[in-house]
């Protein structure tokens, strides 16, 4: 009889602990599943924001104007110095040449003409004069995030902070159906940073990307570009998010700058943009001679680059025309800003060289 009883008990308290250890169990998964729906609910709010962005449009007048900062004085006056503040002055803004204004003109005529048209940006990369057109309005990223991401791990490496022969393993949990070659390639193959990059850059690979931003942060790298001024890029919690005409051109001058200082990294990182294999902007000839990083979605389409003219410039455009025909409005910006930066440079000779130097 006492073994019974015995049993019973034992029954009993086993039970009640198997039991208790169940409803532990039920309580972690209910958390767990909790967690997911709040993290799902956020990234949701995340793209509802990012989609809306994309469809922001506003109508605002072109604006013109010489950027702050641009200039590089070369202390006391002398008559080269003179010459050399001349070149490196814009040109006064209350008195636009005719030459230049009726492209100025043109261009105001193009944003303005219809709503889906949204933003553009050029400047002179020697003086900083500039033209824009909703320089400041957000719209989702696309693909050009992708540079000021690359810039920032090239300028790290160029400083031994990155290492670009380190390796990374291509996951399942990586995979993107979209632009780019790691698609098409086995699965838990390794590549270098600074292969993962190149494809990056030249491919627009969206895997190649996720698995660079999984390695280093967006919130490193968007430390590093506040700090040269940008206020949309990696703002948002997402590796996507939104730019801006006037963050896009920020970051294509610190390319340019970087290559010109940099003969190791900053050479070699010049050359994955301008061999990239998608290019809309082009110099007033129609020639691709760019340095670029162009980006699209259904509802997006953007093209960001330094045009190499014998006196190079950046032209940022930006538009929420999506897969549609969005041709006419690359190359039409591209001609008119080609041409208008022709004559601001031959307006520039012309008045620099009436300084006497003798």
């Amino acid at each position: 009889m006492k073994w019974i009883l015995k049993f019973i008990y034992y029954f009993y308290v086993g039970l009640t602990f198997l039991l208790s250890k169940k409803i532990f169990i039920i309580l972690t998964i209910a958390m767990f599943i909790s967690l997911i729906q709040v993290s799902s609910g956020y990234q949701e709010e995340l793209i509802q924001k990012e989609q809306e962005m994309m469809f922001e449009t506003k109508k605002s007048e072109i604006k013109y104007y010489n950027e702050e900062g641009q200039n590089t004085k070369y202390g006391e006056t002398t008559a080269i110095s003179e010459l050399i503040d001349c070149y490196q002055e814009g040109i006064d803004t209350n008195s636009i040449p005719n030459n230049i204004s009726k492209y100025i003109a043109e261009l105001n005529q193009l944003y303005k003409q219809d709503n889906a048209h949204f933003s553009f940006l050029y400047q002179d990369l020697f003086s900083g004069f500039t033209v824009s057109y909703n320089e400041e309005t957000p719209i989702f990223t696309a693909s050009t995030i992708k540079a000021p991401a690359m810039i920032y791990l090239y300028e790290m490496a160029s400083q031994d902070k990155i290492d670009l022969n380190e390796r990374l393993t291509y996951t399942k949990e990586f995979y993107n159906g979209g632009s780019g070659i790691l698609k098409n390639k086995e699965v838990n193959t390794t590549y270098t940073i600074d292969e993962l990059i190149k494809y990056s850059i030249i491919n627009s690979d969206n895997i190649a990307y996720s698995m660079l931003m999984n390695r280093f942060t967006r919130e490193k790298t968007l430390t590093f570009w506040q700090g040269l001024g940008t206020k949309q890029i990696f703002t948002l919690n997402t590796i996507w998010g939104v730019t801006s005409a006037k963050d896009a051109s920020i970051y294509m001058k610190e390319l340019y700058k970087f290559s010109k200082e940099n003969e190791e990294y900053g050479s070699k990182l010049m050359e994955y943009f301008k061999n990239t294999e998608w290019k809309l902007i082009t110099n007033k000839n129609g020639e691709f001679n760019t340095a670029n990083k162009g980006g699209w979605s259904d509802n997006a389409i953007h093209d960001v680059a330094i045009v190499f003219d014998n006196n190079p410039y950046t032209l940022v455009i930006m538009s929420n025309l999506g897969e549609t025909e969005y041709n006419y409005l690359f190359q039409q910006t591209s001609n008119l800003i080609g041409n208008l930066h022709y004559e601001y440079w031959k307006y520039k000779t012309e008045t620099c060289n009436n300084i006497s130097q003798y």
